[in-house]
């Protein structure tokens, strides 16, 4: 946390960028037919309810969507993954700047969120058979949503953590 609080103008403007190429990835995911789509068409439907979770999944998922379909776009990695970049930096970003919060808390969170995206993989090596997304990308995403919301909870950051990794 603490690390994060200390990044530098620099280390958040290139964070911020970033976070702005993988929403450009979102927006060329959002043209194809793959997992966005169909969240979204749930969504048009009345499927699934139109809130912050379910954009933040179909966000995520155009961008992805783009990765794997090939469109030669970057984005943002993390922990040597694009994927989980997305995950690591996408959620955190969208999910800050819905509800308002302070750009500059945003991407604090976000460092954070990479931080502890490299830590966990450091005990699930780089190939695991548990999904880098789900778990090392998604305690970073976890972490800095609190983060924003609470700070430098530690409990409440250890919570969101231990949420994430016993699911």
């Amino acid at each position: 946390i603490r690390e994060a609080q200390n990044a530098d103008k620099e280390d958040l403007a290139y964070i911020k960028k970033g976070a702005l190429m993988n929403m450009r990835a979102a927006k060329e995911g959002a043209k194809l037919k793959k997992v966005g789509f169909y969240l979204s068409d749930l969504v048009d439907k009345k499927m699934l309810d139109n809130n912050l979770i379910n954009s933040t999944k179909i966000l995520a998922s155009r961008a992805a969507d783009a990765r794997m379909d090939g469109i030669a776009i970057p984005v943002m990695s993390s922990g040597e993954s694009g994927n989980q970049g997305i995950v690591a930096v996408l959620v955190p970003y969208y999910v800050g700047k819905y509800l308002k919060v302070k750009e500059k808390t945003i991407l604090q969170s976000i460092a954070l969120s990479h931080l502890l995206n490299g830590y966990v993989k450091a005990f699930t090596g780089d190939l695991a058979p548990i999904c880098g997304c789900a778990i090392a990308a998604g305690v970073g995403a976890s972490a800095a949503i609190v983060y924003q919301q609470k700070g430098a909870d530690l409990k409440a950051i250890t919570l969101a953590i231990n949420n994430i990794i016993s699911d």
